[in-house]
């Protein structure tokens, strides 16, 4: 379900434990899933915070591939996902995270661009480190060129042909 800060009353969160993340989620993939699937284990409710195309524009001087309200839909069409909002500043997530009486923030750095987090009072920071593969979008995108490059080489007509 996507919300908006009005629509949390509506939250079927009463005594349940709330967990709290956030991302870009642009070119979603299997290691997006996993984390989040391992957010959820966690907690019985999933909110998930998405970055706006303004919001990643600011802090990686880069708009996403994917537009913001289809990255949305997507992660929250995943069952681990319980609830999803647009993020428009970093402050986003502490504020949802009060507001929805989170107690579980989840990352997968102690970082969100570049700043320390600082989970409100009463959450605490679970901290998931990426799986040791291909875990960034940014690095699925280079692996994606450097074999795409390879093939276009060994495919290419030699001139004796």
């Amino acid at each position: 379900m996507q919300f908006s800060k009005q629509d949390i009353p509506n939250l079927n969160i009463a005594g349940k434990v709330v967990g709290i993340t956030s991302g870009c989620f642009d070119l979603l993939h299997f290691y997006h899933f996993r984390f989040l699937e391992r957010c959820k284990a966690q907690c019985d409710f999933l909110i998930v915070g998405v970055d706006s195309d303004m919001l990643v524009y600011q802090n990686k001087n880069k708009v996403p591939m994917i537009p913001e309200h289809h990255r949305m839909a997507m992660v929250d069409a995943l069952k681990c996902v319980d609830a999803t909002f647009r993020m428009d500043s970093i402050s986003d997530i502490d504020e949802f995270a009060v507001a929805t009486s989170a107690t579980k923030m989840f990352k997968n750095l102690p970082t969100i661009y570049g700043n320390e987090v600082k989970p409100p009072i009463g959450v605490n920071l679970i901290l998931i480190p990426d799986i040791e593969e291909v875990s960034s979008t940014s690095a699925l995108i280079e692996k994606i060129r450097s074999v795409s490059q390879t093939a276009s080489l060994t495919s290419k007509p030699s001139k004796n042909e």
